[in-house]
Parts: structure tokens; C-alpha cells; sequence
């Protein structure tokens, strides 16, 4: 979680809660995933240096990095998700540029926009047995993307003409995907899943429209 200018993590490991603080500089939306290793990993944004920072327990201390916002104003709502190989997948908003999308697969951090949207926000991302990432946010308008093996991007937007609070998203071991946002008017939580090959059932009834 993250207050105003902390960064805090939060667990009961120990059988009960315990907070402590990762980083004093950071400030709104912060996403966090936990490694094979049991590693927790947090991203979030620095408003001072304006960019985007991953931070890892190393079982001693919090050590941080550099993600994206090299002079660039970025790293607004971040999420982060932990393939089998523990590399992370990051989405995360850019102003100006939109959403963007970061992983350290091969050891260093690439970056690249996947949507130019000028503004996101309430995203959440998972990564499936097949390597496709897996990331859902909210435009003016529930958007599904998704990243295939080979780094090709599909987006999707879920359903038109409606506002959403928050959006969360999860990957079965057979790779179907499942998303949940709430609806503004009428304030209905909604469940949708992919159909393979055919688009986004909006309504759950197994039929994409």
C-alpha cells in the first residue's frame, strides 16, 4: 500500500500484521506480487524523481531501481505480475503517452507503449502458463489487453459507454482469463471472461459480443 510520500508493506508471515516502510518518496496506486522464492517485489512512482520504481526484499533490507521516467513524467498506477520464471510485468500509465508496459525478462528493464490512450488508471495484470500477459484498466472505459509470447499486442475494450471503479483480473492453469470491474450506474459488480478466438463475453453467458 502507499500513503502520500510512503511506501508501506504490510504482512501476518509472522502470524500477525506487521507494516513496515519500503520507501519515504512514493505516493499513490502501488502494485505488488510475491516470487517463487517468496521474494515480494512492490512498483510504484516516485513523485519527486517522477518515475516508475521497483523495490525487493533481499532478506535484509528494501532495495530499489530505476523502472521508466528517465526526464519523462511517468509511472502513474502501476501493476505488477510474476511469471514462472520470476521475471515481473509491469503495467503502468504514462501522461501524454499512455499505457505502458515494462518487464526485465532478459536481466535489464524494456519498456514500450501498448495503448495511447491519453489516460488510464485501476489496472491489474496476471501472466499465464504460456507467457501472455495479461493486464485490465479502465480509460474512459473497461480495456483488456493482452501480450502474446512472441510481444504482439491485442486490446480490447470490454464494453462501451460505461464508467467502472477498479478492475482486477486472474489467469486459470488451462489460461482462461477472468476480469471484475464495478459498474457506476446502476453500481453493479460484473464478471467477464475471454472467449478464445472471439472477443469478450460482457455479460457471462458464454457467448462473446
Amino acid at each position: 500500500m502507499s500513503g502520500w510520500n510512503e511506501v508501506i508493506h504490510a504482512t501476518n508471515a509472522g502470524g500477525f500484521w506487521a507494516t513496515e516502510t519500503v520507501e519515504w518518496n512514493g505516493s499513490g496506486p502501488a502494485g505488488i506480487a510475491v516470487a517463487a522464492d517468496g521474494t515480494v517485489h512492490i512498483v510504484y512512482r516516485n513523485p519527486y524523481e517522477n518515475d516508475l520504481v521497483h523495490a525487493w526484499w533481499d532478506g535484509f533490507g528494501w532495495l530499489t531501481e530505476p523502472v521508466d521516467g528517465f526526464d519523462t513524467d511517468t509511472g502513474y498506477d502501476p501493476s505488477v505480475a510474476i511469471d514462472g520464471a520470476d521475471a515481473l510485468h509491469v503495467s503502468y500509465w504514462e501522461p501524454n503517452e499512455g499505457r505502458r508496459y515494462a518487464n526485465n525478462t532478459g536481466g535489464f528493464w524494456v519498456t514500450e507503449t501498448f495503448d495511447d490512450y491519453p489516460w488510464s488508471g485501476w489496472s491489474d495484470t496476471a501472466v499465464d502458463g504460456s507467457g501472455g500477459v495479461h493486464t485490465t484498466y479502465w480509460t474512459d472505459f473497461p480495456r483488456y489487453a493482452m501480450r502474446d509470447a512472441a510481444g504482439d499486442w491485442t486490446v480490447r475494450t470490454v464494453i462501451g459507454g460505461v464508467g467502472v471503479t477498479g478492475m482486477s483480473v486472474a489467469v486459470e492453469a488451462d489460461d482462461d482469463v477472468h476480469f471484475t470491474f464495478g459498474l457506476d450506474d446502476p453500481p453493479v459488480l460484473t464478471h467477464g471472461t475471454l472467449v478464445a478466438g472471439d472477443g469478450v463475453d460482457q455479460n457471462c453467458d458464454g457467448v462473446a459480443e
